[in-house]
């Protein structure tokens, strides 16, 4: 799913305390080295808050997030949001993508992982998790049928504030 998992990433660095909306990430020169692999923004953004990093899409930033936190933690909120697991739709021939879980997470890993590489997301999940953001940080039921959800349902999986300073 590639950039489109950066909110997330984001959402999992305002619930782990060590960052908020207004924390400033110095993404000079434009790069970083991770372990062997080099990843790059598109140009020098200098130091951004997290508005801009998801703005301008910025691996640099994501990957300094991601290298903060535990690869587990990163990887919870991933799945708190819907993805590596059924939608519970029953449709046939639906998969549950992948969501890989390590032992121990290397820093590549992480930052890989933090901006969309190394899992598999179906549009369906994809769309979910979004709505979780929109949602409050609640999560719905998928169907075929419009349902009237009156009355709330679903269940609340991150705290709203938090989602409220990603969105």
């Amino acid at each position: 799913p590639g950039s489109t998992m950066k909110p997330l990433t984001v959402l999992a660095a305002l619930e782990s305390g060590q960052w908020d909306e207004n924390s400033i990430i110095n993404t000079n020169p434009g790069y970083i080295r991770v372990d062997r692999k080099t990843l790059l923004d598109h140009r020098n953004y200098g130091k951004i808050d997290l508005r801009k990093l998801l703005q301008k899409s910025s691996q640099v930033g994501t990957t300094k997030l991601a290298l903060s936190m535990d690869g587990a933690h990163i990887r919870d909120v991933f799945y708190r949001a819907g993805l590596g697991q059924d939608t519970g739709l029953g449709f046939p021939g639906e998969s549950s993508g992948t969501l890989p879980s390590y032992p121990k997470w290397r820093n590549l890993d992480k930052a890989a992982f933090s901006f969309g590489h190394g899992l598999a997301v179906t549009p369906l999940q994809l769309a979910r998790a979004y709505s979780v953001i929109a949602n409050d940080g609640v999560i719905q039921e998928i169907n075929l049928i419009k349902k009237d959800l009156a009355g709330g349902g679903g269940d609340q999986v991150f705290d709203s504030t938090m989602v409220a300073k990603l969105r």
